[in-house]
């Protein structure tokens, strides 16, 4: 063994007898602290990029859209009720249209007798207004004069023959006309007298017409005359004049 080893066996032994033979000392060592650092975690965001699309407006026709429901994987949707209300109809009931008649009263009327001659063979079945001569008579006389009276006076209503006689055949009628609005005798003679004029197939004498009772040819054949002689005086008068 070599003199180096020797000495350090020595200074080991010397050491180890001195550490014995020092008393030992209990020292509190403060508990070991351990310091647990959590693991950084470093969170980067990425900006989304927005993208704006512009859809140019157009005219459309709306049609309901089906609406649709999406529902989360593992979730149970919750039942959809679509209640639709019934559609509501509503009648309107035609207007109602009440007519009311108008009441008209009628006016008295005032009746005027008047009779005339025609130039006919006067047969007995006219005495009877129910036969068939007798009807057919009245219907004539009646459809040919009663046009003239009712265009001549807007207040006659109607007209009736009340009997045939004999004298060739003499026919009586009465003439209605409104209360208050009775032409005078002399009117009702003119109207027969155009009338006859014209109705040539009735053959009427003119001057055998009787209004009330009262002849009234004369009356109008003398007013002509009169009438003719004054304008013959006239017109002498002026032929006198230019000599």
């Amino acid at each position: 063994m070599g003199s180096g080893q020797v000495l350090m066996s020595l200074l080991i032994l010397i050491v180890a007898f001195e550490l014995s033979t020092k008393p030992v000392t209990a020292q509190a060592n403060p508990d070991p602290t351990t310091t647990t650092t959590a693991p950084t975690t470093t969170t980067t965001t990425t900006p989304v990029p927005t993208t704006t699309t512009t859809t140019p407006l157009s005219t459309t026709t709306t049609t309901p859209v089906p609406t649709t429901t999406t529902t989360a994987a593992g979730a149970t949707a919750a039942p959809t009720t679509t209640t639709t209300a019934a559609p509501t109809t509503t009648t309107t009931a035609a207007p109602t249209t009440t007519t009311t008649a108008a009441t008209t009263t009628p006016q008295p009327l005032s009746t005027t007798q008047m009779s005339f001659k025609t130039k006919d063979i006067f047969k007995s079945e006219l005495l009877n207004l129910s036969s068939p001569e007798a009807k057919a008579r009245t219907s004539n006389i009646i459809s040919q004069l009663g046009p003239y009276y009712r265009s001549a006076f807007s207040a006659f209503s109607t007209m009736d023959v009340i009997g045939y006689s004999n004298g060739s055949i003499k026919n009586s009628l009465t003439l209605a006309f409104s209360s208050g609005s009775v032409p005078n005798p002399n009117e009702i003679a003119k109207v027969l007298v155009a009338a006859a004029a014209n109705i040539t197939e009735l053959g009427i004498d003119i001057t055998t017409i009787s209004v009330n009772g009262t002849a009234t040819s004369s009356g109008i054949s003398h007013r002509i005359s009169i009438i003719t002689a004054s304008c013959l005086v006239l017109l002498s008068w002026l032929l006198t004049n230019r000599q």
